[in-house]
């Protein structure tokens, strides 16, 4: 119960990762005009994505009619445009996924990582990208399986997104960090709130007009300034030959 009773705190903290990325990306300008191609790149992935999504919300069959009292509108209106909040999830899940693929997020999570005066591992990490892609590949898999279950498959389907997308984000970052697979999928089940806060942070972000153009590089700036106040589960040996800390401060 107290587990229960803590997830929203984590689930806000997660949330608010995509806001706490673009502070930080406003206040250290310096970092986008130095990775002008990267946040284009980002830019692109997102327009591509939009168009299969566009076309899927058609193709989703319309989830059942119920009534439900004045005070929950705002679940019945999720209900009833089901469909979209799907296609929405998949426009992200898809944009998400080019992105770590194509545009090479980690020259940004290091520069989050210098700026917050945190050493690199040492040795560096040789595929940063296979982890992420595993892991987006493997929920998009699910995802699709579990969204064509009937009545409550869609529902099931819209809380796993938001898990497959944090996921995304934190995989990406902690290998980068040079967390080993193990330990990255033990910090995924230990803090599985906060990550589907941070997924549920990253969608809403991506179906806003001109925010989603910024939403992909806010979100892994907001997920590296999120996870380096977390500590590391083992002692890693870094580029300065020490085990790094993060002050919760910086």
């Amino acid at each position: 119960m107290r587990a229960l009773s803590r997830a929203p705190y984590h689930a806000l903290r997660g949330g608010g990762a995509v806001i706490e990325g673009a502070e930080f990306l406003l206040t250290h300008r310096h970092i986008p005009r130095r990775l002008i191609l990267h946040f284009g790149a980002a830019a692109a992935c997102v327009l591509v994505a939009t168009w299969p999504a566009a076309w899927l919300a058609a193709h989703f069959p319309p989830p059942p009619a119920i009534t439900l009292p004045w005070y929950l509108v705002l679940v019945e209106w999720l209900w009833a445009n089901l469909p979209v909040v799907l296609a929405a999830e998949f426009a992200a899940w898809f944009a998400l996924t080019a992105y770590v693929a194509l545009a090479l997020p980690r020259r940004l999570v290091w520069a989050v990582m210098a700026q917050r005066e945190v050493p690199l591992p040492s040795p560096l990490p040789r595929d940063s990208r296979g982890p992420a892609l595993a892991w987006l590949g493997a929920g998009g898999v699910g995802w699709a399986l579990i969204a064509g279950v009937p009545v409550f498959g869609p529902v099931a389907a819209a809380v796993l997104a938001c898990l497959v997308l944090g996921g995304g984000l934190v995989v990406t970052t902690l290998t980068l960090r040079g967390w080993s697979w193990g330990n990255v999928l033990s910090f995924i089940l230990t803090h599985w709130a906060m990550i589907v806060g941070l997924g549920l942070g990253l969608i809403v972000s991506l179906a806003i007009p001109v925010v989603n153009l910024a939403a992909l590089p806010c979100a892994v700036a907001g997920t590296g300034c999120l996870l380096l106040r977390e500590p590391r589960p083992e002692a890693i040996r870094t580029t300065e030959g020490t085990v790094p800390c993060a002050s919760p401060d910086k």
